[in-house]
């Protein structure tokens, strides 16, 4: 009877040990599972993990780590970037219209990773960007990592085996971006109308997806319109629920014909076009979007300011997208020239984004809520 009583009391011992409270707990993780079928296992997320950065004494400020990785890693040369939401008091009533207390912005691509935490301020109704806060961020062989103050995560280590409250909710925007890089290619104005010209034509195929791979760019005129015809080698696919795809191209146009104004680097460019076409599955049904966003260059400044957006109605043709840009908004003289950058001044193409949306019900309103892991 008394070893059965010694052998009960050292097995409590052992069961107290092993239940370890929430508090020595090393992570918190939501698993995302596999759901961009069809597509490479670095365009989709795996899991969004939280661990503890550094102990702290009781009551102190903790750190944390706010991890993000992919079924398979990411290319050196493509581009992570994305928004993760926090709702840190599990309330709508306090935050942006989807209870949104803070945000963080992140990227990370070629030598540079950066992020950005922001409030939201409730008595000015708007995100108090002039207080935002750098965060660091590292880049690992399967995703990233950021590292995050205490007081934006509010992990709570409960020891309630209900997980009502072990975290605040997430829910986040994932971006992959790989381009497909062009040659220097350049057209007078005056050589365009109505038939197509080719503009560039890439021989190569970088990319095992064919939407993906840039094939060629065609370019017309009539008499309101500069038309541009993006084509890849195959149309782009109907994404996948809580997902986003999408292009984006720069064209550049020396709007005065004198290469010694404007952005040397591009030939004396005076105006930048940002084409982007996208296919969102919004609440299983699919959205398409096309837009044309407009810059300028500012000498002195040395920057894009964007002066205007041109909505354009989404026109797919097999494996190339039109875009339509109004010449008006353009300001263009007789003698200007379009300009499409890339090597050897400036190593620009086809960008390919893919977003994945964290939890896949993003668009019906979804958060997710981390659980031990």
């Amino acid at each position: 009877m008394r070893k059965a009583l010694t052998l009960l009391v050292a097995l409590l011992i052992v069961a107290a040990t092993t239940i370890t409270p929430l508090a020595e707990f090393k992570g918190l993780r939501f698993l995302d599972g596999r759901d961009m079928l069809g597509l490479p296992g670095f365009l989709d997320v795996k899991d969004i993990t939280v661990r503890r950065a550094e102990a702290g004494k009781p009551g102190g400020a903790f750190n944390y780590t706010l991890s993000i990785d992919f079924f398979s890693a990411p290319p050196k040369d493509a581009l992570i970037y994305g928004t993760i939401y926090i709702n840190y008091d599990y309330s709508t009533r306090t935050g942006d219209a989807n209870g949104a207390d803070y945000q963080i912005m992140f990227t990370s691509g070629g030598n540079v990773s950066t992020a950005l935490l922001v409030a939201w301020d409730n008595s000015l109704k708007d995100w108090s960007w002039t207080k935002s806060i750098r965060l660091k961020v590292k880049r690992r062989a399967q995703g990233l990592t950021l590292y995050v103050p205490h007081w934006a995560l509010n992990v709570v280590f409960s020891r309630s085996p209900t997980l009502k409250r072990v975290a605040s909710l997430l829910r986040a925007q994932v971006y992959v971006s790989l381009t497909d890089t062009v040659k220097l290619s350049k057209l007078k104005l005056a050589q365009l109308s109505t038939a197509w010209r080719m503009l560039y034509h890439d021989e190569v195929g970088e990319f095992r997806m064919g939407w993906m791979d840039l094939v060629s760019v065609m370019l017309a005129k009539n008499a309101t319109h500069l038309l541009v015809n993006v084509i890849t080698r195959s149309p782009m696919p109907m994404p996948r629920p809580g997902s986003i795809y999408g292009i984006a191209m720069r064209l550049y146009f020396d709007a005065d014909a004198d290469p010694s104004t404007g952005s040397k680097p591009l030939g004396g460019a005076e105006r930048e076009a940002v084409l982007t076409y996208s296919l969102s599955n919004v609440a299983d049904m699919v959205e398409r979007r096309s837009e044309v966003q407009l810059s300028t260059w500012d000498g002195k400044a040395k920057a894009w300011i964007p002066y205007k957006r041109v909505r354009v109605k989404p026109v797919s043709l097999g494996g190339g997208i039109l875009f339509s840009i109004p010449l008006k908004d353009l300001n263009l003289t007789s003698g200007a020239t379009v300009i499409l950058a890339g090597s050897p001044n400036v190593v620009s193409g086809l960008d390919v984004r893919v977003c994945d949306l964290v939890p896949s019900d993003y668009f019906k309103g979804g958060w997710i809520l981390l659980a031990p892991g």
